[in-house]
């Protein structure tokens, strides 16, 4: 089955589970049967989907059979959040916002006053096309560097196919070669979100960038995971 259709198909099941909590759960809010809907109902189907597709459409391929789990999270969460009240108010004025919101891999910039998505500016795209242009860059530098040296610049004892515990792990050698894998994994997911996008921003509407130079800003741990790393899956999961 060609990815497209797969990822219409989960779209349009999505749309589906958007249209249900939203006029099922939200519109009737506080009530009992609404948790029974949602953890009785909506949840476990949400959980059952994957295994009747791949069955049907005989998927073998692992990133495809895994994709399905997508939907299966987004269901999961976005149930929760409205049974428990911690959407995002303005998505919930209307049913097109929710399914807007619903449907979306990524967060929205919401205007209380206007109750809409808020547009991006030209500056703020421009800013954003200057900010994947230097991760690109230097993504290829530190890829370049490691391949020339096997992934092993600094000299470690460490055997990167095995996994074991040994204090040759907090080697200084060691330490160097783990601080510029983190490095092309923070440039690898951050190349990976804006260009995903970058479709989004260039209909005219504003994203809410997960990271904030976590690397190079960061004080503490707790500025790394609380307000620098991966800020979408923060809100989602702490604060929603």
């Amino acid at each position: 089955m060609p990815l497209f259709q797969l990822a219409a198909m989960q779209l349009i099941v999505q749309c589906i589970f958007a249209v249900i909590i939203y006029l099922g759960i939200i519109q009737n809010r506080g009530k009992q049967f609404t948790y029974l809907l949602g953890y009785g109902v909506i949840i476990p189907l949400a959980c059952y989907f994957p295994f009747p597709i791949i069955d049907l459409l005989d998927l073998q391929n692992t990133f495809v059979r895994l994709s399905l789990a997508i939907v299966t999270s987004i269901v999961v969460f976005r149930c929760i959040e409205a049974m428990h009240d911690t959407s995002p108010a303005v998505v919930e004025t209307s049913l097109a916002h929710y399914v807007a919101y619903y449907t979306s891999l990524f967060d929205f910039y919401w205007d209380p006053k206007t109750k809409s998505r808020e547009r991006i500016s030209a500056k703020q795209l421009a800013d954003k096309l200057y900010r994947i242009a230097c991760h690109f860059f230097l993504f290829s530098l530190i890829l370049s560097y490691l391949l020339h040296y096997d992934f092993r610049p600094f000299h470690s004892a460490v055997q990167l196919d095995h996994y074991h515990l040994t204090l040759e792990l907090l080697a200084p050698g060691q330490l160097l070669n783990n601080y510029l894998y983190a490095l092309m994994t923070f440039f690898v997911l951050s190349l990976s979100w804006n260009l995903a996008s970058l479709s989004t921003n260039f209909q005219g509407f504003r994203t809410v960038a997960p990271f904030h130079n976590p690397i190079f800003t960061s004080t503490s741990p707790s500025d790394f995971w609380g307000r620098k790393w991966n800020m979408t899956t923060h809100e989602a999961m702490k604060v929603r």
